[in-house]
């Protein structure tokens, strides 16, 4: 067939049938092996039977007496690296051990293997602790040489060399300098400097402390920032971390350093460069992954580290001063959290965008028994617990999937995948299991003994006692959990499939791979497991078209490592996409080849490969079922940076330096079982001209604590180009106790000036405390304001939060309705809301609460206000949205509120509905709703049948009333808090059940009793989407979601305009939220984001890279201002404890 290379400023037409260098780009094509039988199987995979395919590899732990402390870590498993040492078209597999140095099996088809070790010169001495492997062309000779990780022991290096009519592998890591001994995990390659060889990077874990160090005394000197230090000779060993409030050091155990080793030519050593490339850290390493994550083309470096450690982005900066290339740590800056234990990552563009996205996985339990074993004390002085929020990011212990948003914000969406807790996970590999034209992901999990379980840990004799502590542990058994695999459905989701696919074996898993091990071009399965035999799973499937791409680089190195490959299949809106990468999962590596499922494409409308060397090749008009070699062509001109397509936004400056400052309280001291805190509910923000300048100015509100605060716009910028300015904190100054949730600028007294109105919310202090009053500051008219006479709002204490103005009884002034939020210290229950009639008359402002006789007083815990005309009479209803309740609709009777919730369609949803908007989305000439949502990227799941539910009563017969939030497993319900914050809560159920197993296998109504659930409260929600509510035109509503990406995030905030200028209604959403307890988590994975209306009723997302919209942290205000001058609306974010955030359109 006929394969067309486009390059740039010429075309090509060329095909190559030999391997015979050319000045021109070259691809090759062999046709994939003939798959089985053609019979479908009931299941995907067959596990191929062990004992007759040639391994006698057996995994076996007997550690020397010194390191038998090493079955609690990483060490006990093994990885494993799959690469064509021989080059006869079959991948060969090097598996790992303790005891044995690893073993080398030649593949010689159909799943028949032989072991090959005897071809690695000299064998590694007995005893030898083989880790992780990786194979690489260090030498750039076309051969594929290995690298073999080891503990406590020197890593090896074996150079591929012909001997005779065979080959073999030659150790020679001391002479080429990359023979460290150590805690190494995996050596891992890419170039990094882009000079056309392989460099190494070695992730390390930690080493036993040595004896010359226990009792040698030492001091703590302090580093450039003030934080303590310890002497360079224990900062392998130990570390110390500062406690919350700085109340103290911690000492904690350290890892090794990790080592970036430069490849310095053929034949050469390589040079050690961790610190001049800025790479640091003392951490326990499991997983480190090179993949170009900013699409700069220069790699960048996940590093996933253990427990205490941060996990790091190393993000490469490029050649710098001198010509050095150095990274910067991105982790703080693109990250929302990381997990707390990262163990294994990989790359995968999983949504087919064209960006590479990341897993790094942790060890949560899939099974409400699981995490219940699991979960630990969560106070007292045994407890990390205090741990998950400290660090920046914060550490959860939960899987996270970033997804590359094409700006230097990820989102994170483990939980939207439904992939966040996959049990004690090792190894994560990405790839098209089915060949569908999406990536699954598979999973090995296990551990050498169930160290997480909270009973046994408790039975474990002192540590103080170590041989005594261990004997207990290696008396116990293992811990097998199930593998598991999720096939990417597309549309952000992914389904549990491990049975289906027949990859569910129960064992303890560490290091695997996916390869296509036959040549039928469908990936198999190598996993190496503790104690016992590897498991190999051929694919069976007879369905989905694919190709296999394998490079030849020139400039680049041999196997074009670190090369993107994208694929366009014929006919389709589909973009597969690959970053050829080296060590992937934990401790292992697979063939350097890339695999692509087309699903049914039989045709390839274009190919192009993305060289390291910053060449660019495409090919068009390729067929299916095929496996190309694609040879880098040096005559091909390197692509020019192409400018960036104009965002719709930009980021501005005008507000840099302008903050909310979040004051720390603890809401969990009262209701130490509360979901979340109320005390971070701000800031609102609002616009208006207050001065009469005809320049928008603005009023932020603060936290308790800190008076909130008008910004008066200026002519001209000042030096960091802000352009607004505080003339004075009078008269907001005396209300600094009070927290600020939503400030309003509206005419309250009829002067033709915009005067403010402040809703008192939170909960630092007792009900009906001064500090929950709401202000109403006069204006001048020249932006002087002065508090209101105490007259002109009635004396109410109230923890209010949203606030929405109108003028609802047709009288020509403004009225305010203000949502009760909640009841400070007695969450659940109903707070107080207002309905303050204007009453102002020749000038004497009033305002009085209608809300009793118009039964709006108690509508539960309001969370967000709108007045629309939702049925065309001219008179505005009240919408309101709750949480733990359904979005209510008061239809307005010419003056007169009348509830019609069920009648609008409404009043079956039951959510935690948290913000609103309301416009004509679908252009009908009616008001339609749009409602956020805590969103999917939650633990939190709910339906009609299993909704999430919370109960409020005396569970314990103390007479004080508890909270307890319950979902469903199954058809059972189940408590969502823990056996220890449950028992220290209530001390009374440790006597009824004094185990965490005697916990975790107890329904809800077994642990507190139906009689007592029954007398207690019962709130539900049956619905946590985010929505629009279509409007019928008669006032009924129909409820839409919003695209599954809108789920990312609990959606705080809503604008609906046209921002994408087509005349049509967008959405823009912003939100977040770092108040949940610290089981939950922060619930951070959103960074904002616009829909673009169709003017149908219809929304499509908006990439944040092509917005110019990315907001992470904890957003709680939009509003809409000129900044500019342009007479185009600019966008302000609120966040709280953080700076504001501001867009230009442009």
């Amino acid at each position: 067939m006929l394969a067309r290379m486009r390059s740039i400023g010429f075309v090509v037409l060329s095909f190559f049938i030999t391997c015979e260098q050319s000045q021109y780009a070259q691809i090759q094509e062999k046709a994939l092996e003939v798959r089985g039988s053609g019979q479908k199987r009931s299941r995907l995979f067959r596990q191929v039977d062990i004992s007759g395919s040639g391994i006698d590899f057996v995994h076996r732990w007997n550690p020397p007496a010194k390191h038998r402390d090493q079955l609690t870590n990483a060490f006990s498993g093994g990885g494993v690296a799959v690469g064509d040492y021989d080059q006869d078209g079959l991948p060969d597999i090097f598996i790992c051990g303790q005891i044995n140095g690893g073993q080398l099996f030649k593949n010689s088809g159909g799943f028949r293997f032989i072991n090959q070790s005897s071809v690695l010169e000299p064998p590694a001495p007995v005893g030898t602790w083989a880790t992780g492997a990786s194979w690489a062309d260090i030498d750039n000779d076309g051969w594929l040489d290995l690298y073999v990780c080891g503990f406590d022991c020197p890593n090896r290096l074996y150079m591929n060399r012909p001997q005779g009519n065979q080959r073999v592998l030659v150790e020679s890591a001391r002479s080429l300098g990359v023979d460290f001994s150590g805690a190494s995990i995996i050596g891992t390659f890419a170039d990094y400097d882009r000079d056309g060889d392989l460099d190494l990077f070695v992730l390390t874990n930690r080493l036993p402390v040595p004896d010359s160090l226990l009792n040698e005394p030492f001091s703590l000197s302090r580093g450039p920032k003030g934080e303590p230090v310890l002497p360079e000779a224990f900062r392998q060993y130990a570390d110390v971390i500062v406690l919350p409030d700085g109340k103290g050091l911690k000492k904690i155990d350290a890892g090794q350093y990790d080592h970036l080793y430069r490849n310095e030519g053929p034949g050469k050593p390589f040079k050690e460069v961790t610190s001049e490339a800025g790479m640091r850290g003392n951490h326990y390493g499991l997983s480190a992954t090179w993949w170009d994550w900013n699409q700069d083309g220069w790699p960048d470096l996940y590093v996933a580290n253990d427990f205490y450690g941060p996990d790091r982005l190393w993000t490469n900066n490029g050649p710098g001063a001198g010509g050095v290339v150095t990274f910067t740590d991105m982790t703080r800056e693109s990250l929302p959290h990381t997990p707390w234990f990262s163990m294994g990552s990989d790359i995968a563009d999983v949504n087919n965008d064209g960006w590479m996205d990341l897993l790094a996985t942790d060890m949560a339990g899939s099974t409400h028994y699981n995490e219940k074993m699991q979960m630990g004390n969560m106070s007292g002085s045994d407890s990390d617990a205090w741990f998950l929020n400290h660090p920046v990011p914060p550490q959860y212990m939960r899987n996270a999937l970033y997804l590359n948003s094409g700006t230097e914000n990820f989102m994170e969406v483990a939980q939207l995948y439904g992939v966040s807790k996959t049990d004690w996970t090792w190894s994560v590999n990405f790839g098209d299991l089915d060949n569908d034209g999406w990536e699954d992901l598979f999973v090995t999990n296990g551990m050498s003994r169930d160290w997480l379980n909270s009973d046994l840990r408790a039975r474990a004799p002192s540590k103080d006692g170590w041989d005594r502590y261990y004997d207990f542990w290696y008396a116990q058994k293992p811990l097998l959990q199930t593998n598991r695999v999720f096939r990417n459905q597309g549309g952000l989701k992914m389904q549990e499939s491990g049975i289906e696919w027949g990859l569910d074996k129960n064992s303890v898993s560490f290091g695997s791979v996916l390869t296509d091990l036959n040549g039928d071009g469908d990936l198999d399965v190598v996993v190496n497991n503790f104690g016992g035999a590897p498991s190999l799973f051929e694919n069976t499937s007879t369905t989905g078209h694919r190709i296999v791409v394998k490079l030849v680089g020139t400039k680049s190195n041999r196997f074009g490592v670190g090369s993107t490959v994208t694929v366009r299949p014929a006919n389709s809106e589909q973009r597969l996409t690959r970053y050829l990468t080296s060590a992937r999962g934990f401790m292992s590596c697979p063939e350097p080849s890339l695999h692509f499922g087309l699903g049914d494409q039989k045709e390839i409308e274009s190919l192009t490969v993305a060289w390291p060397s910053g060449y660019r090749q495409s090919f068009e008009n390729l067929s299916a079922n095929r496996q190309y070699t694609i040879t880098e062509s040096a005559t091909v001109p390197k692509e020019e940076s192409s400018p960036n397509k104009k965002s719709l936004f930009a980021a501005s400056h005008q507000l840099k330096g302008i903050r909310h400052r979040e004051r720390p309280y603890d809401d969990f001291a009262r209701q130490p079982l509360l979901p979340y805190k109320h005390s971070q509910l701000g800031p609102g923000i609002v616009f208006a001209d207050v001065d009469g300048d005809h320049l928008e100015d603005f009023y932020l509100a603060q936290a308790a604590g800190i008076p909130g605060r008008i910004y008066f716009r200026r002519k001209k910028p000042d030096k960091t180009g802000n352009v607004f300015e505080v003339r004075g904190l009078d008269p907001f100054r005396q209300h600094a106790a009070c927290e600020d949730i939503t400030p309003l600028f509206f005419d309250a007294d009829n002067d033709g000036d915009p005067d403010l109105y402040v809703v008192s919310g939170g909960v630092e202090g007792s009900v009906g405390a001064p500090v929950f009053k709401d202000r109403l500051y006069l204006n001048d008219g020249k932006g002087n304001f002065s508090m209101a006479p105490k007259t002109a709002l009635p004396d109410v204490s109230v923890s209010g939060g949203p606030a929405a103005v109108a003028d609802f009884d047709k009288d020509g002034d403004l009225d305010i309705f203000v949502g009760g939020r909640v009841v400070p210290g007695r969450y659940p229950e109903t707070p107080h809301s207002l309905l303050l009639r204007n009453d102002t008359r020749s000038g004497s402002v009033r305002f009085s609460d209608v809300a009793p006789e118009a039964k709006l007083d108690a509508l539960g815990m309001v969370t967000a206000a709108v007045w629309a005309d939702t049925n065309g009479d001219t008179w505005p209803e009240l919408i309101v949205a709750t949480e733990w309740g359904p979005v209510q609709v008061f239809q307005n009777i010419e003056g007169s509120l009348r509830r019609v919730t069920a009648k609008a369609g409404l009043d079956k949803l039951t959510g935690w509905w948290s913000s609103l908007a309301a416009g004509d989305l679908d252009q009908d000439g009616d008001i339609d709703l749009v409602a956020g949502n805590v969103g999917l990227n939650t633990k939190y799941k709910a339906t009609d049948s299993k909704p999430e539910l919370l109960y409020y009563g005396d569970f314990d017969g103390t007479g004080k009333p508890r909270i307890l939030e319950a979902k469903f497993e199954g058809s059972v319900c189940l408590p969502h808090r823990g056996y220890s914050c449950s028992s220290n809560a209530m001390p009374g159920l440790r006597s009824k059940l004094p185990t965490f197993h005697s916990f975790a296998i107890k329904s809800l109504e077994a642990i507190y009793s139906q009689s007592r659930l029954e007398k207690a409260r019962r709130f539900e929600a049956n619905a946590l989407e985010s929505g629009i509510f279509i409007n019928d035109g008669s006032g009924r509503f129909s409820f839409v979601q919003l695209p599954h990406v809108a789920q990312a995030f609990p959606v705080n905030s809503i604008v609906i305009k046209d921002l994408t200028n087509d005349d049509k209604l967008d959405i823009y959403l912003a939100g977040n939220s770092s108040s949940p307890q610290r089981e939950t988590g922060n619930m951070d994975g959103g960074i904002s984001l616009l829909l673009k209306g169709n003017g149908l009723g219809s929304f499509q997302a908006v990439w944040p890279n092509e917005s110019g919209l990315a907001v992470p942290g904890n957003a709680r205000g939009l509003a809409l201002t000129d900044l500019n001058g342009d007479s185009k609306l600019d966008i302000v974010v609120s966040i709280n404890d953080g700076e504001l955030r501001a867009f230009e359109a442009q």
